[in-house]
């Protein structure tokens, strides 16, 4: 279990991240992202998808974080638990080391991330978990 920002983070949701993140198909970096409660219940997740492209240079796709928050939608989160017993994990597995990398949400998902009022974590380049403040870069 790890603490970040008085949080804990349980184990059972950072192997779940984790795994998620090994299903992508993206070239360039194999992201997943969990919805979880206070108490550490996993409510959704999902991966960064291709959806054009096969090449690293040619790949779009849908970031695991906005994939994410469709599934809290279908899922209805936040209505069932309240946002304030809502968090989201956000990881990037780099299957060279098989360790985790940075997955600091991009300017656009911290955009939607931030509009749900959501506690986002991530991991950084060390593999450690960090909190995402609201509206920080």
């Amino acid at each position: 279990m790890k603490i970040v920002g008085g949080m804990r983070i349980h184990n059972t949701v950072l192997t779940a991240a984790t795994e998620v993140a090994k299903k992508s198909d993206v070239v360039r970096g194999k992201v997943g992202a969990v919805c979880f409660t206070n108490t550490g219940n996993i409510l959704a997740f999902a991966h960064n998808k291709v959806v054009y492209g096969q090449t690293h240079k040619k790949q779009w796709t849908i970031h695991a974080e906005i994939a994410l928050l469709a599934k809290m939608v279908r899922v209805r989160a936040a209505s069932r638990y309240g946002i304030k017993n809502l968090n989201i994990l956000v990881v990037r597995h780099k299957p060279e080391i098989d360790g985790l990398a940075i997955a600091k949400p991009c300017e656009n998902c911290r955009h939607y991330l931030n509009l749900t009022g959501i506690k986002v974590y991530y991991s950084d380049n060390n593999g450690n978990i960090k909190f995402l403040p609201k509206g920080k870069k």
